[in-house]
């Protein structure tokens, strides 16, 4: 299996209620897709910098941005979630 592939498995069983429709999961698994290759391609865009930097520090560098960026999503998300007490 696809590294890619393995990934929207484990999304789809953690996140995708059994309860949705085969177009919501199709649906899901287009935007988990589309989301990934978005980040593949602002990785491959910010090594194109010409800069004095390696181009390993220039990666790490967007993988952290993408990190955090993600978090603050992810932190977004849960508190937008109704309070269940």
């Amino acid at each position: 299996m696809n590294a890619i592939a393995k990934e929207w498995e484990m999304f789809r069983r953690s996140v995708i209620p059994l309860t949705a429709s085969s177009v919501q999961v199709s649906e899901m698994r287009k935007a988990f897709y589309g989301g990934v290759g978005v980040a593949i391609v602002m990785l491959i865009d910010s090594t194109k910098d010409d800069s004095q930097k390696d181009k390993k520090d220039v990666i790490q560098d967007a993988l952290t941005g993408i990190m955090e960026e993600l978090t603050n999503f992810a932190k977004d998300v849960v508190s937008e979630r109704p309070n269940s007490n």
